[in-house]
This record gives C-alpha cells, sequence and structure tokens, in this order.
C-alpha cells in the first residue's frame, strides 16, 4: 500500500507521437489496494488551432483501475513511478478518425522506447461518466486548493512574497547605507572646515612680525623732501645806498 500511495495524484502532459494531440494521465488510488488510472484528451498541442480540432473529441475519458498485486505482476511501481515523472509514456491506439464514429479502446505503453515496456489497457468511459469525472477531478483540485489559502500553486504565491520581502529588505538596507555615507559626508565637511579656519589662525598666530620702516636720516644741507638732494641755499642779497 506504500508504494501506491507514492503513486496517488501523480500526473503527466502527453504528447501523441503522430498526431500531436495531448492527452492528461491523472493517478488517484480508489482504494488503499487499488490504482486507478484516469486519461482524457485535451485538444491539439499550443501550436496549433482549436479550429483545425474536432471539439467533439474533447472530454473523452479512459480509465481502468488495478490492484497492489496486479501491478507488481506487471511490473516495478518505483520504475513505474520514475516513468511517469520522466514522461516516457505513450498513449497507442487512438485514431482521429475512428474515435468520431465509436468508442476507441486505448492502451497506456510505459517506457516505450525500452524492450522491457508495459501496456495498460485503458477503456473508454461513457459520456456521463467522463463528465462524472471532470466534476470528481475539478472537485479534488478545488478541495485541495482550500487546504492552500485557496491557491492551486501555493509555492508560486509563497515565492512572489519571499522575493518581494527580499527586496524590500535590500531597498530597505541601501536606503540606510545611503542616508549613513550622507551623514559621514556631511561630518567629513565639517572637520575640513574646522581644520581650515584652525590654520588660517595658525597662519596669522605664527607669521613674522613685520619690521617697522626707520625714518631716512637726512644728511646736511639736503632736503628734506628728496633726502638724495642739497638742499638750495638762499642768501639774503644786501643793496648799500
Amino acid at each position: 500500500m506504500v508504494a501506491l500511495t507514492a503513486l496517488s495524484f501523480l500526473t503527466q502532459k502527453i504528447i501523441h507521437s503522430k498526431t500531436g494531440h495531448v492527452f492528461l494521465l491523472y493517478c488517484s488510488l480508489q482504494d488503499e489496494t487499488t490504482l486507478r488510472l484516469d486519461l482524457t484528451i485535451a485538444g491539439p498541442t499550443h501550436s496549433e488551432s482549436l479550429q483545425d480540432f474536432d471539439t467533439q473529441l474533447l472530454g473523452r475519458w479512459w480509465s481502468n483501475a488495478w490492484s497492489e498485486d496486479e501491478l507488481t505482476n506487471m511490473l516495478v511501481i518505483d520504475t513505474l513511478i520514475a516513468d511517469i515523472v520522466k514522461g516516457e509514456l505513450h498513449v497507442r491506439g487512438w485514431s482521429e478518425s475512428k474515435a468520431r464514429k465509436e468508442d476507441v479502446g486505448l492502451k497506456l505503453v510505459v517506457n516505450p522506447k525500452s524492450d522491457g515496456s508495459v501496456m495498460l489497457p485503458l477503456p473508454e468511459c461513457s459520456s456521463t461518466e467522463a463528465l462524472l469525472q471532470h466534476k470528481i477531478l475539478l472537485d479534488g483540485i478545488t478541495e485541495k486548493a482550500r487546504t492552500q489559502n485557496c491557491r492551486i500553486f501555493p509555492e508560486t504565491a509563497l515565492g512572489l512574497r519571499e522575493d518581494l520581502a527580499e527586496l524590500q529588505a535590500e531597498v530597505s538596507s541601501a536606503n540606510r547605507q545611503l542616508k549613513k555615507r550622507d551623514r559621514v559626508i556631511d561630518e567629513l565637511k565639517a572637520q575640513l572646515e574646522t581644520a581650515n579656519e584652525q590654520l588660517k589662525e595658525y597662519v596669522r598666530e605664527t607669521a613674522p612680525a613685520r619690521p617697522a620702516h626707520p625714518q631716512p636720516r637726512i644728511p646736511p644741507n639736503h632736503s628734506k623732501a628728496a633726502v638724495t638732494k642739497k638742499r638750495r641755499l638762499v642768501q639774503k642779497v644786501e643793496y648799500e645806498d
């Protein structure tokens, strides 16, 4: 039962190698000892248009169930899990023209490139059962999402929240670094201004005093206005009567 539990809720997309049609495989436990495989056709590949596809084929459903003993007689369950995860699967027996006319039984080929490949038959369900299986699958997805804050992919939302929180932390850290840098720059500017003022004061205090210019000595008979020139002596001329 432990091995079957590991198969539960496995899903895989299978692209038909010849027609390119997309099939979806879904694994579930019908009960504790029975594995159920469901296969539905989802339409053409993304490169094709639904206008070129017979939409009446959409929703067709194939299903089968095996007990754990039946499965272990055909294959190794761990190998089946690995092949589903790797996509080593092929849908055999599909014919679009035939499917338009009648029910088509398919076979899920596990590890088709290997000599030891295993084919699991999947009979087609009636249209009523197909609708019921779609409803069960959607209900299961919805119930699972309700346990995950109504998200089908909670890890995606969690990852976005974590990325946003990390980005906000980086921005806050960068802003703190910028503010710290601005404070350091302002402090350095203030220190530089103080140092310049101290330097000017030091230069004023330590500069040698300028000597006073002595009054030049005036030689005898020289003019005070022009020390280098001799003074003209003017004598009073007296006349006799």
